[in-house]
């Protein structure tokens, strides 16, 4: 036997003359008792009619004889790894990897947004100014944090206009109020909608005192949270039916990888020179981009190259995805 081979080759070593046989029956048989039966020393004792101490004794022979083999398995290991490698890939300040496995993208999203809280409530500081955007990601940040969230009166923004198009708890004034509330801050409202159709009207409500306090602590903000839409046709943000064909198509035409607060962009990170980013009111990209700490919570085969178009053109700072998303990126480059 190979366990056996090896034993002798190690006690050739030392001044120990090899086992008995029957001690290592004897340890063989108390290591399947206490490891495969399931038994506690006191009964195994009780069973071999012997002390506590010689089964304890065994029980080290049988780890020594190579009998017994511990192994141990850390489940945050991989996650651990892929986290550092992508920091150093992509150059991140911080990359939180969940050892989540499944492609269904409700549950994805919500274990990507309880890491994304844990990570918000650690760097988030007293009085911080704190952008958000929205999605089902958010919404499970948002959720974790309302539990868990420590006092420390922070203030929120919303990063876009409203959406009507859809649900009350996704809505991005929903959000930044429970969020606030959950640090014991204050809100900033964007009383205006996202997507306008007309150009002049879009001018027109940036000129309103309520809307440029808004948009003014965009400027000054320290945190910046935000998930990732995915590519087309996957995207959310089209899904709310704000974008007809013509719009769609150009985005297409013009290689839109995701959007970030709705705002579309390509695979090098450039945001695009489309009608559908020309009727948005969000925060642009060059304003984001001066935001300290900019944390993006995203995961999915669908979000990959939305996720890497993101890092690549700056926006992202602190990433929270999944491994199998982890994986695909460190595959794609930086």
């Amino acid at each position: 036997m190979e366990w056996w081979e090896n034993l002798l080759q190690k006690l050739a070593t030392t001044a120990l003359e090899p086992p008995s046989p029957e001690r290592v029956a004897r340890a063989l048989r108390v290591g399947e008792m206490y490891y495969i039966e399931g038994k506690s020393q006191q009964a195994i004792a009780r069973s071999l009619g012997c002390s506590v101490s010689t089964v304890s004794r065994l029980l080290r022979d049988a780890l020594e004889y190579g009998i017994v083999t511990i192994t141990v398995r850390n489940p945050f290991a991989v996650a651990d790894r892929l986290a550092k490698e992508l920091e150093s890939r992509f150059g991140l300040a911080r990359a939180v990897v969940v050892g989540v496995h499944t492609k269904e993208e409700g549950a994805l999203a919500i274990a990507v947004g309880r890491a994304a809280a844990s990570l918000a409530i650690e760097i988030l500081q007293e009085g911080a100014r704190v952008g958000l955007s929205w999605g089902r990601t958010m919404l499970a940040l948002v959720d974790f944090a309302s539990s868990s969230a420590p006092q420390r009166a922070i203030t929120v923004v919303p990063l876009l206009g409203g959406i009507a198009q859809i649900k009350p708890e996704l809505q991005v004034d929903e959000l930044s109020v429970r969020l606030a509330r959950a640090f014991g801050g204050e809100v900033v409202l964007f009383h205006a909608p996202a997507v306008l159709n007309r150009p002049e009207a879009k001018r027109e409500l940036l000129q309103e005192p309520s809307i440029q306090r808004a948009t003014g602590l965009w400027r000054n903000l320290d945190v910046a949270l935000f998930g990732i839409g995915a590519e087309i046709p996957h995207s959310p943000m089209l899904s709310t039916g704000l974008y007809n064909d013509e719009e769609v198509g150009e985005l297409i035409r013009l290689g839109a990888v995701g959007d970030i607060a709705g705002n579309f962009f390509d695979e090098r990170g450039v945001p695009l020179d489309s009608a559908a980013n020309r009727k948005l009111l969000a925060i642009d990209f060059e304003t984001l981009k001066r935001i300290p700490i900019r944390l993006a919570a995203a995961g999915g085969p669908a979000k990959v190259r939305a996720i890497c178009g993101a890092i690549r053109g700056g926006m992202v700072t602190y990433l929270v995805t999944d491994e199998s998303t982890a994986e695909a990126l460190l595959q794609m480059g930086g």
